[in-house]
């Protein structure tokens, strides 16, 4: 079975001449769980951009279950990006909405025009996302204000997001940095 990501000679280097990577090629398989370990400013990061496209490779090819990510258009890189589940390091969440306005935010890309205009979520998606509030343990703030919670508890609703897409690859970018030791053993996917 060939592997869901497949990245061949991947080179990035920012404009201020930093090589962030250097030649890496990895391939992932489904169901595969892979650990980044690496110092502060290795790549870990940039390689998860790199793999959704947020950062664009200086060289190099990414495939994603056959896709050339490197080469893909806007339309095609969102498609891609449905697929696959980012957690974020620095939250990224609408700070003054709610927890559940955030978490459902994730299935946008599945959603019609109308129903994202409208805010007008699903009732499966409503389900979804109290279900995956209750995952990572914080469904009674579903109402609070993003902003009103701690860190932990936000980077929570980012996993809780990204788990509202279903993806087939999910990159998590230190998940678990802001959660107290006990939390983050208790809590499993």
């Amino acid at each position: 079975m060939p592997p869901i990501v497949l990245i061949k000679d991947l080179v990035k280097t920012y404009p201020s001449g930093t090589r962030a990577l250097d030649g890496i090629s990895l391939d992932i398989q489904r169901g595969e769980f892979v650990v980044l370990i690496g110092l502060s400013g290795s790549g870990k990061s940039t390689l998860l951009r790199c793999i959704n496209r947020l950062v664009d490779p200086t060289s190099g090819t990414i495939l994603f279950d056959g896709i050339d990510v490197t080469k893909a258009d806007r339309a095609a890189i969102r498609r891609v990006r449905r697929r696959i589940g980012m957690i974020f390091q620095q939250f990224n969440l609408v700070r003054r909405t709610s927890v559940f306005s955030n978490v459902l935010s994730g299935r946008l890309g599945y959603r019609s025009t109308w129903r994202t205009i409208a805010s007008r979520p699903s009732s499966s998606d409503v389900a979804a996302a109290f279900e995956n509030l209750g995952r990572v343990g914080i469904a009674d703030r579903a109402f609070s204000r993003a902003d009103a919670l701690s860190g932990g508890q936000q980077q929570r609703v980012g996993i809780a997001r990204a788990l509202m897409q279903k993806p087939e690859l999910m990159l998590a970018d230190e998940p678990a940095c802001h959660w107290r030791a006990a939390t983050a053993r208790a809590w499993s996917p």
